[in-house]
């Protein structure tokens, strides 16, 4: 297809159109998530974030040193540098990853803008780009990579991702001359996509899609070889990765179930793709921050064979409507991008919602698409649909507003799973509610008799409660089932202390295997010689522990 000729636009005129249409995207990007602003740290953020020494310790100084790490430099960068303006206030987190939203909301609204100049018809050509990012601002799916602290490391590559599509679909509507200042720039982007989040090793597989689409083959292929080049250099490191990554050692030592076999994985993932993420683009209801997916253990499972089929009716539908350049683009969109490349590296969550934040783009598009062949009433549709999926997303936001209405959602959506169950006795401890969470945690060992933190947890309970037999007799099977954990040691000597037994204490902690690598050991048996009068050994231990964790100090 050609690409279409336009009657010349006055400059200003243009801008000033665009103008309300942009004001109306971002303010709707913000007002859907506005309420996770007074929202505490959840999940992951506490470890990954609060408790991590390159955020806690980060120093504007640091800057160089921080963008040189291998893996997600930026998205450690920009937690932190909020850290260090802000403190840890998680007000100023969630507000940062709001306004990251809102503007992919409005980087979305200027690809499907120049998409529409180049292959729609000028009445349709309004109302497709306001489509598009008011659908991508308000889709409950993206609840995870906003309303989640964590899931800006999703929401961050975006606002490098689309930037670099942006760009180059900018540079390939100007002169030969001015190409290389929007491509040189694209090519920025792209590498900080790429310091961001890893996924963004899709993008040159979508900027190759799109450059074939505008008809520009040759640096299309160009483009695509970029990935393979990378793999073939890097193959070793990136292998590592993976099988570091596939070994899930620190979940796999607690005693939670292992990761699938990479076939099995692959093929799971195959049905995610159209059973769970498509499913929730369509029908966003059921949403958990820790759904559960059926694996797929054989090739006879009827849930696989019909996401197999779904997936090949729309390769096949994509030839059937290959002139069709805006369809072809959300499906390259939605398929190129990291929903695919989730498939080949095996992690333990099969699903996680916030792996699809960038995919959302193909979605947006081919829902706005679909839209655009109404021929009646379609900004009244629209109007509908936006409010649909704004108030949703307003709902499911307010999932994330403390680990115990989080994890109260994922535990009554996967009953199946462990850890909902030992997260959410975690948070029934936290608040009081002991008699809660040992309910929960003999869930989680119903579900997995080797979860050994759910026995460490419990243990604390009856420590509380000065029951110091069965506290013991807890964490000796922990110890059991995770030899390699410093918790279950730590604990046993803090009960010998109880006991007012300091040498046993001693005696235990000396006989953890972790002390090598856990600065929890180190800090017990600090204690336990300050106790003995032993100060030297004391601090000897205390500097021993600091220097396993920098932030200790």
């Amino acid at each position: 297809m050609k690409k279409k000729h336009l009657e010349p636009v006055h400059p200003r005129r243009s801008s000033a159109n665009m103008l309300l249409p942009a004001i109306m995207v971002i303010a709707t990007g913000i007002l859907v998530y506005a309420r996770t602003v007074p929202y505490g740290f959840v999940f992951d953020d506490i470890e990954n974030i609060v408790k991590n020494p390159a955020i806690s310790d980060f120093r504007p100084s640091q800057l160089a040193h921080a963008f040189a790490q291998p893996w997600r430099a930026l998205t450690l960068i920009s937690f932190g540098l909020t850290r260090y303006l802000f403190g840890f206030n998680p007000a100023v987190f969630h507000l940062t990853n709001i306004l990251i939203h809102s503007a992919n909301a409005l980087l979305v609204f200027g690809i499907a803008h120049l998409a529409a100049k180049r292959w729609l018809e000028p009445d349709k050509s309004k109302f497709f780009p306001l489509a598009a990012a008011m659908i991508f601002a308000v889709h409950p799916i993206q609840s995870e990579a906003v309303a989640y602290v964590w899931g800006r490391s999703s929401s961050l590559c975006a606002l490098f991702y689309f930037a670099a599509l942006l760009l180059m679909m900018i540079g390939l509507s100007k002169p030969d001359r001015r190409q290389i200042l929007w491509f040189g720039l694209a090519v920025l982007a792209a590498y900080a996509a790429w310091k961001t989040k890893e996924e963004a090793i899709t993008l040159p597989l979508a900027a190759a899609g799109l450059m074939a689409l505008i008809g520009a083959w040759r640096a299309a292929t160009c483009v695509a070889f970029l990935p393979v080049l990378y793999v073939a250099v890097r193959y070793q490191s990136l292998l590592q990765v993976r099988a570091s990554v596939a070994e899930n050692r620190e979940l796999a030592v607690a005693g939670m179930r292992a990761t699938l076999d990479p076939l099995m994985y692959f093929l799971t993932s195959l049905k995610g793709i159209v059973c769970y993420y498509l499913r929730l683009y369509i029908i966003p209801i059921g949403q958990s921050a820790d759904a559960y997916l059926s694996p797929v253990t054989g090739f006879q499972d009827p849930y696989f064979w019909a996401a197999v089929t779904v997936l090949a009716a729309l390769v096949a539908l994509g030839f059937v409507m290959r002139s069709d350049r805006i369809f072809l683009l959300g499906l390259i969109m939605l398929f190129v991008s990291p929903l695919a490349s989730y498939t080949i590296v095996p992690l333990p969550d099969i699903v996680a919602e916030h792996r699809v934040y960038i995919s959302s783009l193909g979605f947006a598009i081919l829902a706005a698409w679909l839209l655009t062949r109404i021929p009646h009433h379609r900004w009244a549709i629209l109007a509908g649909i936006i409010i649909v999926l704004g108030v949703t997303a307003l709902n499911r936001s307010g999932v994330w507003a403390d680990n115990l209405t989080l994890w109260k959602d994922a535990e009554a959506k996967s009953p199946e799973l462990e850890r909902p169950h030992i997260n959410l006795g975690m948070a029934y401890q936290v608040t009081g509610a002991e008699n809660l969470a040992v309910i929960e945690y003999q869930h989680a060992l119903a579900l997995n008799p080797r979860l050994a933190p759910a026995y460490i947890n419990l243990a604390g309970v009856f420590f509380n409660h000065g029951d110091l037999a069965n506290s013991e007799r807890l964490l000796l099977k922990a110890m059991e089932i995770a030899p390699a954990l410093p918790e279950p040691y730590v604990n046993l000597a803090q009960i010998a202390l109880k006991r007012e037994l300091p040498r046993d204490a001693l005696h235990i902690l000396n006989s953890a295997d972790t002390s090598a690598t856990s600065h929890l050991i180190h800090i017990a048996k600090g204690d336990v010689y300050k106790q003995l009068g032993q100060y030297a050994e004391a601090a000897a231990e205390y500097d021993a522990a600091a220097r396993l964790k920098p932030n200790l100090r």
